[in-house]
């Protein structure tokens, strides 16, 4: 069901990309589990709900990915079951239910929460790791590279 600018309701495809912009929401339907992530810019005033997502999500007061988030979810509560290589969400409740360690997760709200680690108003976790692997990465490449 797609009703423009009002409600976006697909079914997951490949061909998920670029900008959709709805009144009450933006919905990715129920076969997402095998998909590619959605990606682009999605606005809704009601609610952002979708397997994993490249992008950014902006809703008036939910924002859900029952998978991984890549990019930035902004509304007043933000939920994602896991984050990507990069991931900032801005509202009043952020929440990511399981750390993934190789990125990097940025929250800004009066809860924030990833796995077990809260924290009110700015919540990072895994900043530091990475930039530790980073280092880490070169040295064994020049390491290889002289043997």
């Amino acid at each position: 069901m797609n009703i423009p600018f009002i409600l976006n309701w697909t079914k997951r495809k490949p061909s998920d990309k670029g900008v959709r912009i709805s009144l009450l929401g933006n919905y990715q339907g129920k076969d997402f589990e095998y998909a590619l992530p959605a990606e682009g810019v999605w606005i809704a005033g009601g609610v952002n709900c979708s397997g994993d997502y490249k992008g950014i999500k902006i809703a008036g007061p939910l924002n859900i990915e029952n998978k991984e988030l890549y990019g930035v979810s902004c509304g007043l509560f933000n939920y994602s079951e896991s984050n990507g290589k990069f991931t900032f969400q801005i509202g009043a409740v952020n929440n990511i239910l399981k750390y993934n360690p190789k990125g990097v997760v940025i929250q800004i709200g009066l809860h924030n929460r990833v796995e077990n680690q809260s924290s009110p108003f700015i919540n990072i976790k895994g900043f530091g790791k990475s930039k530790k692997n980073e280092g880490k990465e070169l040295e064994s490449r020049v390491d290889q590279s002289i043997d």
